[in-house]
């Protein structure tokens, strides 16, 4: 017989379970999703060291992260339960009132959370096991793996630690549900819902006094972070700067709605216009009590914000930069002005004399050399030092490489590009690197000359070429290179030579990449060199890997936000089910009703996320400008797709937040 209730309970109630069924399900989704990629074999299969060990090292801190959700997911469903629970108090009366036990009441009620909990967890499952291929495809592709590697698979492993994970959640979610049953009285159930809301504090001055203070804690942070470097994490402002966020946003969030009620109240027409009479005080009496639940979903969307479009732009601008920025798959560097170097060995014999045969790994070897004129420094060429940046103090002082024409157009030929012709009398400059591009760009244009080798060069075209010509860390390639005739480069200082190196398709590219690091692993060598495998690894693995856990990180504090401002909806709009009811009496018409419940949740929904999305436009710029310089990327290009997508996550919570309220109104 209790099963029986308890499944036609569940059928029955299944709108009002309807966000808390999705909250479980997401949750169980992504929880399964991150945690299985230790079972995708393609990372086992991964030729290299170092994306063996980053991929272990992403799967380790997934682990350890996966805790620390799976402890805020905890809170979550508990707290949706309490809705659960706060939405079935009448009915629970009813079976008091029926004569049946606390203790059979109970057992309903376990009975029902742990139906609903196998229904979201396979339908969470199901889900998680196709999304987890698609996070594995991208995880995959920003560790440079192989795709053709990537094998469907479902994860026993994840499987039990997703079950062992929630199976926790609800035990302590049926501990509370048995002892707050146990605890409820008669009276309080039959009468859930009836108490009215009413302000903490109804003083109009109080009210403009929090108000302003709220306000001048945010001018006081901003002063702070533009002014006075606040936003260095690791200075004493910071924290000032901290703290005075929260409370202004607190102060904020407690009295905005109250102003703006009594405000509202002067204009009497619009006032008393159909119900605004209703919805303002509806609207100004719950925000004033749930203020802090607010003020917390405010602060973490624009943490999520910043989080998840910094995240998913390094991806983005990872992936599309990484054929661009390493069009070669190793460099040997000759610092011909070291005292060890020999400068007539050739690069075949320095192999030959370490036992390595090029021509058995090679398709291609493309040799050039640098040379400098030590009185022609970027001094020369940098207009406007003070927009360097702060890193590029010492730039000023340092040669100019320049390389021969020649050189040049085995650089492009090699990349497949177009050869250039360079008159005796023109120059052109080369650069990558984004700290110094536009500088150069604007000197170029003004057509100035320049003076090498005693000779006058001026301008060959009115932009600088940006062709990478030698692997180095990305974003960091090539501050600006001169490129001038073969004949004015017979007068200058040879100071280095580069051989760059791209693979033969069925080449043993680990075996090579290895007996490079055997023998040239001391620093004092004259040689020196760099691999695309560990450009690839190091630099995109471990920021790849960054901007994986920042978008989980993210989308879980999403879900959170949605998740709380919709179970706090409907927990509203259940308790003024009656009043909707007696409007409805009075004359008030049904689609009027659903006009209210629409402009109280848009409004509800979008009072945090419209003061989360004023701190994320003062922060992002400063976040993402910071991020492009020190990565080297350009990621603030992919900012707007990504918030468009967290928009549509908000959205359709929202979506799901009023169809769920009007259900309510109907009965149903």
């Amino acid at each position: 017989m209790y099963f029986k209730i308890i499944f036609n309970n569940v059928r029955k109630n299944i709108k009002d379970y309807s966000i808390y069924f999705l909250t479980l399900m997401i949750a169980v989704a992504l929880f399964y999703a991150f945690n299985s990629l230790d079972s995708q074999t393609a990372f086992k299969t991964a030729t290299s060291d170092a994306t063996s060990n980053l991929s272990r090292q992403l799967i380790s801190v997934l682990s350890v992260l996966s805790k620390f959700i799976a402890f805020i997911l905890a809170f979550l469903i508990i707290y949706a339960n309490n809705y659960l629970l706060k939405r079935r108090k009448k009915e629970l009366g009813i079976y008091m009132l029926l004569g049946m036990e606390n203790r059979s009441i109970s057992g309903i009620f376990v009975g029902e959370t742990i139906l609903i909990g196998i229904f979201s967890f396979i339908s969470g499952i199901a889900i998680g096991c196709l999304l987890s291929q698609g996070v594995s495809a991208i995880a995959l592709k920003m560790f440079a793996i192989d795709l053709s590697q990537y094998r469907f698979v479902f994860s026993i492993s994840s499987l039990i630690n997703t079950l062992i994970c929630f199976s926790i959640i609800f035990i302590v979610v049926i501990i509370f549900n048995v002892r707050t049953v146990a605890k409820v009285k008669l009276i309080d159930l039959l009468n859930a819902g009836r108490k009215n809301e009413n302000f903490a504090v109804k003083s109009k001055k109080a009210l403009a006094g929090i108000l302003f203070v709220g306000l001048c804690m945010l001018a006081i942070v901003a002063l702070l972070i533009y002014k006075k470097n606040g936003a260095i994490s690791n200075s004493a402002i910071f924290s000032i700067s901290f703290v005075l966020g929260i409370l202004g946003t607190a102060c904020i969030m407690y009295s905005f709605f109250g102003v703006l009620f009594y405000t509202l109240q002067k204009n009497v027409k619009w006032y008393f216009k159909d119900v605004n009479v209703f919805l303002i005080r509806q609207i100004s009496a719950k925000i004033q009590t749930n203020y802090l639940t607010i003020t917390i979903v405010c602060l973490l969307l624009a943490a999520t914000i910043c989080i998840v479009s910094t995240g998913m732009g390094i991806a983005l601008s990872l992936n599309s930069n990484a054929a661009d920025e390493t069009p070669y798959d190793f460099i040997v560097l000759k610092d011909l002005e070291n005292k060890k170097a020999d400068k007539s060995e050739t690069f075949q014999q320095y192999f030959s004399k370490k036992k390595v045969d090029l021509n058995e790994y090679l398709k291609e070897q493309i040799e050039i050399s640098i040379y400098e004129e030590k009185t022609f420094t970027y001094n020369n060429i940098i207009a406007d030092p003070d927009k360097l940046f702060k890193a590029d103090a010492d730039l000023l002082e340092e040669t100019v490489p320049i390389i021969s024409i020649s050189d040049y157009n085995k650089i492009l030929e090699s990349q497949g590009k177009d050869k250039i012709d360079l008159k005796e009398s023109t120059y052109l400059i080369n650069c990558k690197y984004r700290g110094t591009k536009e500088l150069l760009q604007s000197f170029v244009e003004s057509n100035k000359a320049i003076n090498i080798a005693g000779r006058k060069l001026t301008p060959e075209m009115g932009r600088i070429n940006e062709v990478v010509y030698y692997l180095s860390s990305v974003g960091n390639n090539d501050h600006g290179t001169i490129v001038v005739s073969d004949k004015v480069i017979a007068n200058l200082n040879k100071t280095s030579i580069i051989l760059n190196g791209i693979f033969k398709e069925d080449s043993n590219k680990q075996k090579f990449d290895n007996l490079l690091v055997s023998f040239m692993g001391d620093p004092q060598s004259p040689y020196q060199s760099l691999t695309k495998t560990l450009v690839f690894e190091a630099y995109y693995g471990m920021f790849a890997m960054a901007a994986f856990v920042c978008c989980y990180i993210g989308i879980i504090f999403l879900i959170i936000c949605v998740a709380i401002l919709s179970l706090q909806q409907l927990t509203e709009t259940f308790d003024n089910v009656y009043r909707y009811n007696l409007l409805q009496k009075l004359g008030v018409e049904k689609k009027l009703c659903y006009h209210t419940i629409l402009k109280q949740i848009a409004i509800y929904f979008g009072a945090p996320l419209m003061l989360a999305s004023i701190y994320s436009i003062v922060a992002l710029p400063s976040i993402i400008s910071k991020a492009s310089v020190s990565l080297g990327l350009d990621i603030g290009v992919n900012v707007g797709y990504i918030i468009v997508l967290l928009l549509i996550i908000y959205g359709g919570y929202f979506l799901v937040t009023y169809f769920s309220c009007r259900n309510m109104i109907n009965g149903k």
